[in-house]
């Protein structure tokens, strides 16, 4: 198994100026225009959504949704705030 330091030195021989890619850039780029108010309030939106399914008696897809898609939409809106401060920190 690879150490720290093996993960390290192979990172920085990859990637020397420690640039993001095309894609990242990218996405950074369109993410960072996103309000941190639109994760939020589409995580409310997905607890409603698997409310609903709870409510008709869906319980599999309630299951799964309430425990996967909340996690996910705040951590793209934890990422686009990270995106946010990255690019302000550049500028």
């Amino acid at each position: 198994m690879e150490t720290m330091q093996d993960v390290k030195t192979k990172s920085a021989r990859q990637n020397p100026e420690k640039r993001e890619g095309r894609v990242a850039t990218a996405t950074e780029d369109q993410k960072t225009g996103i309000s941190s108010d639109i994760f939020f309030w589409a995580t409310v939106g997905v607890m409603a959504v698997s409310l609903g399914y709870k409510m008709v008696r869906k319980g599999n897809a309630s299951g799964f949704i309430n425990r996967w898609t909340p996690a996910a939409v705040l951590l793209f809106g934890i990422y686009n705030k990270m995106a946010k401060r990255s690019a302000r920190a550049r500028s």
